[in-house]
Protein backbone atom coordinates (compact mmCIF):
# COMPACT_ATOMS: atom_id res chain seq x y z
CA UNK A 1 0.00 0.00 0.00
CA UNK A 2 2.85 2.40 0.83
CA UNK A 3 4.68 1.85 -2.48
CA UNK A 4 1.45 2.42 -4.41
CA UNK A 5 0.70 5.73 -2.71
CA UNK A 6 4.38 6.74 -2.86
CA UNK A 7 4.44 6.28 -6.64
CA UNK A 8 1.24 8.32 -6.95
CA UNK A 9 2.82 11.16 -4.96
CA UNK A 10 5.91 11.30 -7.18
CA UNK A 11 3.75 11.63 -10.28
CA UNK A 12 1.32 14.17 -8.83
CA UNK A 13 1.57 17.96 -8.86
CA UNK A 14 2.08 20.04 -5.73
CA UNK A 15 -1.54 21.19 -5.12
CA UNK A 16 -2.57 17.55 -4.59
CA UNK A 17 -0.02 16.94 -1.79
CA UNK A 18 -2.39 17.64 1.23
CA UNK A 19 -4.98 15.25 -0.15
CA UNK A 20 -2.27 12.62 -0.68
CA UNK A 21 -1.15 12.91 2.95
CA UNK A 22 -4.75 12.50 4.11
CA UNK A 23 -5.14 9.35 2.01
CA UNK A 24 -1.88 8.01 3.43
CA UNK A 25 -3.34 8.25 6.95
CA UNK A 26 -6.93 7.09 6.32
CA UNK A 27 -6.18 3.73 4.65
CA UNK A 28 -3.85 2.69 7.50
CA UNK A 29 -6.42 3.44 10.26
CA UNK A 30 -9.14 1.81 8.12
CA UNK A 31 -7.09 -1.39 7.87
CA UNK A 32 -6.75 -1.48 11.68
CA UNK A 33 -10.52 -1.06 12.15
CA UNK A 34 -11.27 -3.86 9.66
CA UNK A 35 -8.76 -6.15 11.35
CA UNK A 36 -10.41 -5.50 14.72
CA UNK A 37 -13.81 -6.32 13.29
CA UNK A 38 -12.53 -9.56 11.82
CA UNK A 39 -11.24 -10.64 15.24
CA UNK A 40 -14.42 -9.87 17.23
CA UNK A 41 -14.93 -13.52 18.22
CA UNK A 42 -15.38 -14.94 21.71
CA UNK A 43 -12.50 -16.78 23.32
CA UNK A 44 -12.97 -20.57 23.74
CA UNK A 45 -11.33 -23.35 25.75
CA UNK A 46 -9.89 -26.02 23.43
CA UNK A 47 -8.71 -28.53 26.06
CA UNK A 48 -7.76 -28.86 29.70
CA UNK A 49 -5.74 -31.16 31.96
CA UNK A 50 -6.31 -33.29 33.98
CA UNK A 51 -9.10 -34.42 31.65
CA UNK A 52 -10.19 -37.40 33.76
CA UNK A 53 -12.14 -37.54 36.98
CA UNK A 54 -9.59 -39.73 38.77
CA UNK A 55 -5.89 -38.91 38.58
CA UNK A 56 -2.91 -40.67 40.11
CA UNK A 57 -0.43 -38.68 42.18
CA UNK A 58 2.33 -39.45 39.69
CA UNK A 59 0.32 -37.99 36.83
CA UNK A 60 -0.79 -34.82 38.64
CA UNK A 61 1.90 -32.14 38.55
CA UNK A 62 -0.07 -29.14 37.27
CA UNK A 63 -3.34 -27.89 35.80
CA UNK A 64 -3.28 -26.66 32.19
CA UNK A 65 -5.86 -24.88 30.02
CA UNK A 66 -5.49 -24.44 26.25
CA UNK A 67 -7.38 -21.49 24.65
CA UNK A 68 -8.38 -20.86 21.06
CA UNK A 69 -6.20 -17.75 20.80
CA UNK A 70 -3.43 -15.98 22.72
CA UNK A 71 -4.91 -14.43 25.86
CA UNK A 72 -4.47 -11.36 28.00
CA UNK A 73 -2.33 -13.00 30.64
CA UNK A 74 -3.13 -10.79 33.64
CA UNK A 75 -6.91 -10.91 33.12
CA UNK A 76 -6.87 -14.65 32.43
CA UNK A 77 -4.79 -15.38 35.55
CA UNK A 78 -7.29 -13.37 37.61
CA UNK A 79 -10.11 -15.45 36.11
CA UNK A 80 -8.43 -18.74 37.12
CA UNK A 81 -8.93 -20.49 40.47
CA UNK A 82 -8.06 -23.88 41.97
CA UNK A 83 -9.78 -25.07 45.15
CA UNK A 84 -9.57 -28.14 47.37
CA UNK A 85 -11.73 -29.11 50.35
CA UNK A 86 -10.12 -26.33 52.45
CA UNK A 87 -10.46 -23.51 49.93
CA UNK A 88 -8.27 -21.72 47.38
CA UNK A 89 -4.93 -23.33 46.48
CA UNK A 90 -1.95 -20.99 45.94
CA UNK A 91 0.53 -21.55 43.16
CA UNK A 92 2.33 -20.00 40.23
CA UNK A 93 1.40 -19.50 36.56
CA UNK A 94 3.43 -20.20 33.44
CA UNK A 95 2.63 -19.71 29.73
CA UNK A 96 3.82 -21.19 26.49
CA UNK A 97 5.52 -19.06 23.89
CA UNK A 98 2.37 -18.30 21.88
CA UNK A 99 0.42 -17.27 24.97
CA UNK A 100 -2.58 -19.57 24.40
CA UNK A 101 -1.77 -22.24 27.05
CA UNK A 102 -1.91 -21.48 30.77
CA UNK A 103 -0.29 -23.83 33.30
CA UNK A 104 -0.74 -23.63 37.08
CA UNK A 105 1.43 -25.45 39.63
CA UNK A 106 0.45 -25.46 43.35
CA UNK A 107 3.24 -24.33 45.67
CA UNK A 108 2.88 -27.46 47.81
CA UNK A 109 1.81 -29.89 45.08
CA UNK A 110 -1.33 -31.99 45.01
CA UNK A 111 -2.36 -34.09 48.01
CA UNK A 112 -3.40 -37.75 47.49
CA UNK A 113 -7.01 -38.43 48.40
CA UNK A 114 -7.94 -34.77 47.88
CA UNK A 115 -10.60 -33.56 45.44
CA UNK A 116 -9.85 -30.42 43.40
CA UNK A 117 -12.09 -28.05 41.42
CA UNK A 118 -10.79 -25.77 38.63
CA UNK A 119 -12.68 -22.70 37.41
CA UNK A 120 -11.94 -20.17 34.67
CA UNK A 121 -14.53 -17.38 34.68
CA UNK A 122 -15.62 -15.27 31.72
CA UNK A 123 -13.25 -12.52 32.94
CA UNK A 124 -10.61 -14.34 30.88
CA UNK A 125 -10.12 -12.59 27.53
CA UNK A 126 -7.83 -12.56 24.51
CA UNK A 127 -5.44 -9.75 23.63
CA UNK A 128 -8.17 -7.85 21.76
CA UNK A 129 -10.56 -7.90 24.73
CA UNK A 130 -12.86 -10.71 23.56
CA UNK A 131 -14.16 -12.53 26.66
CA UNK A 132 -14.35 -16.29 27.24
CA UNK A 133 -17.60 -17.63 25.77
CA UNK A 134 -18.58 -19.58 28.93
CA UNK A 135 -17.16 -20.39 32.34
CA UNK A 136 -15.02 -23.51 32.53
CA UNK A 137 -15.36 -25.77 35.58
CA UNK A 138 -14.11 -29.32 36.12
CA UNK A 139 -13.10 -31.48 39.08
CA UNK A 140 -10.75 -34.36 39.67
CA UNK A 141 -9.82 -36.67 42.56
CA UNK A 142 -6.18 -37.38 43.30
CA UNK A 143 -5.43 -40.98 44.21
CA UNK A 144 -2.31 -42.89 45.13
CA UNK A 145 -1.09 -45.93 43.19
CA UNK A 146 -1.12 -47.85 46.45
CA UNK A 147 -4.76 -46.94 47.34
CA UNK A 148 -7.60 -49.45 47.02
CA UNK A 149 -10.37 -48.73 44.50
CA UNK A 150 -13.75 -47.83 45.97
CA UNK A 151 -17.26 -47.67 44.50
CA UNK A 152 -18.21 -44.04 43.93
CA UNK A 153 -21.48 -44.42 41.98
CA UNK A 154 -24.16 -47.13 41.84
CA UNK A 155 -27.16 -46.66 39.51
CA UNK A 156 -30.04 -49.12 38.95
CA UNK A 157 -32.36 -48.46 35.98
CA UNK A 158 -35.90 -49.86 36.15
CA UNK A 159 -38.58 -50.03 33.45
CA UNK A 160 -42.11 -48.50 33.67
CA UNK A 161 -43.44 -51.66 35.36
CA UNK A 162 -40.50 -51.89 37.79
CA UNK A 163 -38.57 -54.47 35.75
CA UNK A 164 -34.77 -54.38 36.14
CA UNK A 165 -33.12 -53.01 32.97
CA UNK A 166 -29.54 -52.00 33.80
CA UNK A 167 -26.97 -51.69 36.61
CA UNK A 168 -24.05 -49.26 36.42
CA UNK A 169 -21.19 -49.17 38.96
CA UNK A 170 -18.35 -46.64 38.94
CA UNK A 171 -15.02 -46.96 40.77
CA UNK A 172 -12.42 -44.46 41.87
CA UNK A 173 -9.83 -46.08 39.61
CA UNK A 174 -9.86 -47.81 36.19
CA UNK A 175 -10.51 -51.49 36.81
CA UNK A 176 -8.77 -54.53 35.35
CA UNK A 177 -11.42 -56.07 33.09
CA UNK A 178 -10.42 -59.72 33.49
CA UNK A 179 -10.28 -59.50 37.29
CA UNK A 180 -13.58 -57.62 37.33
CA UNK A 181 -15.43 -60.20 35.22
CA UNK A 182 -14.05 -63.04 37.35
CA UNK A 183 -15.25 -61.31 40.52
CA UNK A 184 -18.78 -60.65 39.23
CA UNK A 185 -21.61 -63.06 40.13
CA UNK A 186 -25.45 -63.07 40.17
CA UNK A 187 -27.78 -65.03 42.45
CA UNK A 188 -30.00 -66.48 41.03
CA UNK A 189 -27.83 -66.57 37.92
CA UNK A 190 -28.91 -65.00 34.63
CA UNK A 191 -27.22 -64.23 31.32
CA UNK A 192 -26.02 -60.66 30.88
CA UNK A 193 -23.79 -58.35 28.83
CA UNK A 194 -21.13 -55.94 30.12
CA UNK A 195 -20.31 -52.52 28.71
CA UNK A 196 -17.21 -50.63 29.86
CA UNK A 197 -17.45 -46.85 30.24
CA UNK A 198 -15.36 -43.85 31.28
CA UNK A 199 -12.03 -45.51 30.48
CA UNK A 200 -12.87 -48.58 32.59
CA UNK A 201 -13.79 -46.56 35.68
CA UNK A 202 -17.40 -47.60 35.11
CA UNK A 203 -19.16 -50.72 33.83
CA UNK A 204 -22.80 -51.50 33.02
CA UNK A 205 -24.59 -54.86 33.38
CA UNK A 206 -27.66 -55.47 31.18
CA UNK A 207 -29.73 -58.72 31.38
CA UNK A 208 -29.86 -60.57 28.07
CA UNK A 209 -32.84 -62.71 29.10
CA UNK A 210 -36.09 -62.04 31.02
CA UNK A 211 -35.69 -62.27 34.79
CA UNK A 212 -37.97 -64.34 36.98
CA UNK A 213 -41.00 -62.36 38.22
CA UNK A 214 -41.30 -61.69 41.95
CA UNK A 215 -37.68 -62.72 42.60
CA UNK A 216 -34.95 -61.13 44.74
CA UNK A 217 -31.57 -61.00 42.96
CA UNK A 218 -28.12 -60.27 44.36
CA UNK A 219 -25.28 -58.87 42.24
CA UNK A 220 -21.92 -59.34 43.98
CA UNK A 221 -18.57 -57.80 43.07
CA UNK A 222 -16.10 -59.84 45.10
CA UNK A 223 -13.15 -58.24 46.88
CA UNK A 224 -10.86 -59.95 44.37
CA UNK A 225 -11.80 -57.29 41.77
CA UNK A 226 -8.82 -55.01 41.34
CA UNK A 227 -7.74 -51.87 39.55
CA UNK A 228 -5.12 -51.80 36.81
CA UNK A 229 -2.43 -51.24 39.45
CA UNK A 230 -3.36 -54.54 41.11
CA UNK A 231 -5.02 -53.05 44.21
CA UNK A 232 -8.13 -55.03 45.17
CA UNK A 233 -11.36 -53.87 46.75
CA UNK A 234 -11.34 -53.68 50.52
CA UNK A 235 -14.49 -55.83 50.70
CA UNK A 236 -17.26 -57.33 48.56
CA UNK A 237 -19.69 -54.86 47.02
CA UNK A 238 -23.27 -56.21 46.93
CA UNK A 239 -26.26 -54.82 45.03
CA UNK A 240 -29.74 -56.08 45.90
CA UNK A 241 -32.41 -56.13 43.17
CA UNK A 242 -35.98 -57.41 43.00
CA UNK A 243 -38.32 -57.98 40.09
CA UNK A 244 -42.07 -57.22 40.25
CA UNK A 245 -44.50 -60.07 40.67
CA UNK A 246 -46.17 -60.41 37.26
CA UNK A 247 -47.81 -63.76 37.92
CA UNK A 248 -51.54 -63.89 37.36
CA UNK A 249 -53.74 -64.18 40.46
CA UNK A 250 -55.42 -67.55 40.84
CA UNK A 251 -58.74 -68.07 39.05
CA UNK A 252 -61.40 -68.66 41.72
CA UNK A 253 -64.23 -69.57 39.35
CA UNK A 254 -65.51 -69.34 35.77
CA UNK A 255 -69.27 -69.51 35.26
CA UNK A 256 -71.55 -68.89 32.30
CA UNK A 257 -73.63 -65.73 32.19
CA UNK A 258 -76.52 -66.39 32.36
CA UNK A 259 -76.88 -70.02 33.42
CA UNK A 260 -74.17 -70.31 36.07
CA UNK A 261 -72.55 -73.41 34.53
CA UNK A 262 -69.15 -73.98 36.18
CA UNK A 263 -66.09 -74.45 33.96
CA UNK A 264 -63.18 -76.52 35.27
CA UNK A 265 -59.53 -76.80 34.30
CA UNK A 266 -58.86 -79.13 31.39
CA UNK A 267 -57.67 -82.69 31.99
CA UNK A 268 -56.47 -85.40 29.65
CA UNK A 269 -60.10 -86.58 29.32
CA UNK A 270 -61.55 -84.83 26.25
CA UNK A 271 -65.03 -85.53 27.61
CA UNK A 272 -64.41 -83.30 30.62
CA UNK A 273 -65.84 -80.23 28.80
CA UNK A 274 -69.23 -79.47 30.40
CA UNK A 275 -72.12 -79.37 27.87
CA UNK A 276 -75.07 -77.06 28.03
CA UNK A 277 -73.32 -73.73 27.31
CA UNK A 278 -75.65 -71.68 25.14
CA UNK A 279 -74.39 -70.18 21.90
CA UNK A 280 -75.13 -66.68 23.22
CA UNK A 281 -73.70 -67.14 26.73
CA UNK A 282 -71.02 -64.97 28.25
CA UNK A 283 -68.57 -65.95 30.99
CA UNK A 284 -67.74 -64.47 34.40
CA UNK A 285 -64.17 -64.97 35.66
CA UNK A 286 -63.35 -64.28 39.32
CA UNK A 287 -59.73 -63.96 40.46
CA UNK A 288 -58.27 -64.30 43.96
CA UNK A 289 -56.94 -60.71 43.89
CA UNK A 290 -56.97 -57.64 41.59
CA UNK A 291 -55.35 -58.30 38.21
CA UNK A 292 -52.43 -55.92 37.39
CA UNK A 293 -53.34 -53.36 34.73
CA UNK A 294 -50.66 -54.55 32.32
CA UNK A 295 -52.08 -58.09 32.31
CA UNK A 296 -55.74 -57.26 31.66
CA UNK A 297 -55.71 -56.84 27.85
CA UNK A 298 -55.86 -60.25 26.23
CA UNK A 299 -55.96 -62.10 29.56
CA UNK A 300 -58.79 -64.32 28.27
CA UNK A 301 -58.88 -65.93 24.81
CA UNK A 302 -61.10 -68.44 23.06
CA UNK A 303 -59.80 -71.44 21.13
CA UNK A 304 -60.86 -71.61 18.35
CA UNK A 305 -60.50 -67.84 18.27
CA UNK A 306 -63.63 -65.78 18.94
CA UNK A 307 -63.47 -61.97 19.40
CA UNK A 308 -64.79 -60.94 22.80
CA UNK A 309 -65.59 -57.89 24.94
CA UNK A 310 -64.06 -57.69 28.45
CA UNK A 311 -65.88 -55.75 31.19
CA UNK A 312 -64.04 -55.43 34.55
CA UNK A 313 -65.63 -54.63 37.89
CA UNK A 314 -64.39 -51.74 40.04
CA UNK A 315 -62.19 -54.01 42.19
CA UNK A 316 -60.50 -55.39 39.04
CA UNK A 317 -60.81 -58.95 40.33
CA UNK A 318 -63.81 -60.00 38.19
CA UNK A 319 -64.26 -59.75 34.43
CA UNK A 320 -67.28 -60.57 32.27
CA UNK A 321 -66.31 -61.98 28.87
CA UNK A 322 -68.94 -61.59 26.13
CA UNK A 323 -68.31 -63.16 22.69
CA UNK A 324 -68.85 -60.72 19.83
CA UNK A 325 -70.32 -63.49 17.66
CA UNK A 326 -72.44 -66.56 18.22
CA UNK A 327 -70.65 -69.72 19.24
CA UNK A 328 -71.08 -72.75 16.99
CA UNK A 329 -73.50 -75.44 18.10
CA UNK A 330 -71.89 -78.67 19.39
CA UNK A 331 -68.43 -77.10 18.98
CA UNK A 332 -65.87 -77.80 21.68
CA UNK A 333 -64.14 -74.58 22.84
CA UNK A 334 -61.49 -73.69 25.38
CA UNK A 335 -61.43 -70.52 27.46
CA UNK A 336 -57.70 -69.88 27.94
CA UNK A 337 -56.37 -67.79 30.83
CA UNK A 338 -52.61 -67.58 30.18
CA UNK A 339 -51.44 -71.22 30.50
CA UNK A 340 -54.69 -72.54 32.00
CA UNK A 341 -57.39 -74.09 29.82
CA UNK A 342 -61.11 -74.32 30.62
CA UNK A 343 -63.04 -76.39 28.01
CA UNK A 344 -66.76 -76.31 27.28
CA UNK A 345 -69.18 -77.52 24.60
CA UNK A 346 -71.90 -75.33 23.08
CA UNK A 347 -75.44 -76.68 23.33
CA UNK A 348 -78.88 -75.18 24.04
CA UNK A 349 -81.47 -73.69 21.69
CA UNK A 350 -80.56 -73.57 18.01
CA UNK A 351 -81.34 -70.27 16.32
CA UNK A 352 -82.22 -70.33 12.61
CA UNK A 353 -79.34 -69.64 10.24
CA UNK A 354 -78.90 -69.47 6.47
CA UNK A 355 -76.80 -72.48 5.47
CA UNK A 356 -77.18 -72.58 1.66
CA UNK A 357 -78.65 -71.09 -1.53
CA UNK A 358 -79.26 -72.56 -5.00
CA UNK A 359 -80.61 -70.77 -8.11
CA UNK A 360 -81.95 -71.63 -11.55
CA UNK A 361 -83.31 -69.25 -14.21
CA UNK A 362 -85.41 -72.04 -15.84
CA UNK A 363 -86.15 -74.92 -13.49
CA UNK A 364 -87.46 -77.06 -16.36
CA UNK A 365 -84.49 -76.33 -18.65
CA UNK A 366 -81.51 -75.69 -16.34
CA UNK A 367 -80.52 -77.36 -13.06
CA UNK A 368 -80.28 -75.41 -9.85
CA UNK A 369 -76.73 -74.46 -8.94
CA UNK A 370 -75.44 -73.62 -5.44
CA UNK A 371 -74.81 -69.92 -4.93
CA UNK A 372 -71.62 -68.80 -3.18
CA UNK A 373 -70.84 -65.28 -2.01
CA UNK A 374 -69.41 -63.28 -4.92
CA UNK A 375 -70.65 -65.73 -7.57
CA UNK A 376 -71.75 -64.63 -11.05
CA UNK A 377 -75.31 -65.52 -12.12
CA UNK A 378 -77.33 -65.03 -15.30
CA UNK A 379 -80.79 -64.05 -14.09
CA UNK A 380 -82.35 -63.85 -17.58
CA UNK A 381 -80.24 -66.17 -19.75
CA UNK A 382 -80.09 -65.98 -23.54
CA UNK A 383 -82.50 -63.04 -23.76
CA UNK A 384 -81.89 -59.74 -25.54
CA UNK A 385 -82.05 -56.47 -23.65
CA UNK A 386 -85.64 -55.86 -24.73
CA UNK A 387 -86.79 -59.01 -22.89
CA UNK A 388 -88.30 -57.64 -19.68
CA UNK A 389 -89.39 -60.64 -17.60
CA UNK A 390 -88.37 -64.22 -16.89
CA UNK A 391 -89.15 -66.96 -14.36
CA UNK A 392 -86.64 -68.33 -11.85
CA UNK A 393 -86.34 -70.58 -8.82
CA UNK A 394 -84.35 -69.92 -5.61
CA UNK A 395 -83.80 -72.67 -3.00
CA UNK A 396 -83.03 -71.40 0.51
CA UNK A 397 -81.66 -73.87 3.06
CA UNK A 398 -82.15 -72.92 6.73
CA UNK A 399 -80.63 -74.78 9.69
CA UNK A 400 -82.87 -74.61 12.78
CA UNK A 401 -83.80 -76.49 15.95
CA UNK A 402 -84.69 -80.14 15.32
CA UNK A 403 -88.19 -79.78 16.77
CA UNK A 404 -88.93 -76.46 15.08
CA UNK A 405 -90.50 -75.44 11.77
CA UNK A 406 -89.91 -72.27 9.75
CA UNK A 407 -93.28 -70.53 9.13
CA UNK A 408 -93.73 -69.41 5.51
CA UNK A 409 -94.96 -65.99 6.61
CA UNK A 410 -91.90 -65.34 8.77
CA UNK A 411 -89.67 -66.55 5.95
CA UNK A 412 -91.24 -64.20 3.38
CA UNK A 413 -90.99 -61.25 5.77
CA UNK A 414 -87.27 -61.79 6.27
CA UNK A 415 -86.37 -62.68 2.64
CA UNK A 416 -84.72 -59.83 0.78
CA UNK A 417 -83.87 -59.81 -2.93
CA UNK A 418 -82.58 -56.51 -4.30
CA UNK A 419 -80.37 -55.06 -7.04
CA UNK A 420 -78.04 -52.29 -5.98
CA UNK A 421 -78.55 -50.17 -9.14
CA UNK A 422 -82.18 -51.21 -9.69
CA UNK A 423 -81.45 -53.20 -12.83
CA UNK A 424 -83.67 -56.07 -11.69
CA UNK A 425 -86.92 -56.38 -9.76
CA UNK A 426 -88.09 -59.57 -8.02
CA UNK A 427 -91.63 -60.82 -7.35
CA UNK A 428 -92.40 -63.94 -5.27
CA UNK A 429 -95.04 -66.10 -6.97
CA UNK A 430 -95.07 -69.10 -4.62
CA UNK A 431 -93.11 -70.90 -1.86
CA UNK A 432 -92.59 -74.68 -1.79
CA UNK A 433 -91.31 -76.53 1.30
CA UNK A 434 -88.58 -79.23 1.07
CA UNK A 435 -88.66 -79.97 -2.71
CA UNK A 436 -87.29 -83.40 -3.52
CA UNK A 437 -85.10 -82.21 -6.41
CA UNK A 438 -83.22 -79.52 -4.50
CA UNK A 439 -79.43 -79.72 -5.02
CA UNK A 440 -78.86 -78.60 -1.42
CA UNK A 441 -78.23 -81.59 0.89
CA UNK A 442 -80.04 -81.60 4.24
CA UNK A 443 -78.83 -83.01 7.54
CA UNK A 444 -80.45 -83.84 10.87
CA UNK A 445 -78.83 -84.22 14.30
CA UNK A 446 -80.20 -84.67 17.80
CA UNK A 447 -80.54 -80.90 18.18
CA UNK A 448 -80.78 -79.41 14.68
CA UNK A 449 -81.98 -80.10 11.16
CA UNK A 450 -82.10 -78.41 7.75
CA UNK A 451 -85.16 -77.23 5.84
CA UNK A 452 -85.28 -76.07 2.20
CA UNK A 453 -87.79 -73.45 1.10
CA UNK A 454 -88.13 -73.10 -2.69
CA UNK A 455 -89.11 -69.62 -3.87
CA UNK A 456 -90.70 -69.30 -7.35
CA UNK A 457 -89.81 -65.85 -8.71
CA UNK A 458 -90.63 -63.48 -11.52
CA UNK A 459 -87.56 -61.41 -12.46
CA UNK A 460 -88.02 -58.20 -14.42
CA UNK A 461 -85.33 -56.10 -16.05
CA UNK A 462 -85.97 -52.51 -14.98
CA UNK A 463 -82.71 -50.94 -16.11
CA UNK A 464 -80.45 -50.89 -19.14
CA UNK A 465 -77.18 -51.80 -17.37
CA UNK A 466 -76.01 -55.28 -18.40
CA UNK A 467 -74.62 -56.05 -14.91
CA UNK A 468 -75.63 -55.32 -11.32
CA UNK A 469 -74.90 -56.48 -7.76
CA UNK A 470 -77.78 -58.47 -6.29
CA UNK A 471 -78.28 -59.23 -2.59
CA UNK A 472 -80.01 -62.47 -1.56
CA UNK A 473 -80.36 -62.60 2.22
CA UNK A 474 -82.46 -63.43 5.26
CA UNK A 475 -83.05 -60.57 7.67
CA UNK A 476 -82.61 -61.01 11.41
CA UNK A 477 -86.38 -61.06 11.98
CA UNK A 478 -86.70 -64.69 10.86
CA UNK A 479 -88.27 -66.70 13.73
CA UNK A 480 -89.12 -70.41 13.94
CA UNK A 481 -92.33 -71.65 15.55
CA UNK A 482 -90.46 -72.19 18.88
CA UNK A 483 -89.50 -68.53 19.09
CA UNK A 484 -85.82 -68.90 18.16
CA UNK A 485 -84.69 -65.94 16.07
CA UNK A 486 -82.04 -65.35 13.45
CA UNK A 487 -79.63 -63.03 15.33
CA UNK A 488 -78.00 -61.27 12.36
CA UNK A 489 -78.59 -60.70 8.64
CA UNK A 490 -77.18 -63.58 6.59
CA UNK A 491 -76.94 -63.76 2.81
CA UNK A 492 -74.95 -63.69 -0.40
CA UNK A 493 -73.84 -60.85 -2.68
CA UNK A 494 -73.69 -61.94 -6.33
CA UNK A 495 -72.76 -60.47 -9.70
CA UNK A 496 -75.92 -60.65 -11.84
CA UNK A 497 -76.66 -60.08 -15.54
Amino acid sequence: MTRRFGYWVRCATKPAMPLVLALLVVPQSGCTLIEDLLHMQTLRVIAYEPAHRFVSAADAASVAVLFSRPTHRVNTEHAFSLEDSRGAVAGRFSWNGSGDRLEFRPHHGFQPGESYTVRVSTRAEDRRGNALDRELQFSFLLRDHDSRPVVTVEEVTLGPTGAFLRLEVEFSQPMARDRMIAALSMTPSFRFTIQWLNEDHRFAVTPSEPLLPGTAYTVTIAASASCRDGNALAQDHVVHLSTPDTSLPAVVSITTNPGGIQLNTATDDMGAAPPGVDATDGFVLRFASPVPVGMRPGIVQFAPNVPALLDWNSAMDTVTVTPRQRLVLEQRYELRVQERRFPFTVAGPVAPSLSGLAFSAHLEEEALLPVADGASLTLIPGAPLNTRTDQAVLDVRITHAEAATIPIASFLQSLRLSARNGTFAFTVRAVERDPADSPLPVMTTNTARDSVLRVHLSISRTGIEPFDLVTMELRSGLTDDLGNRLTANEGRLINAR
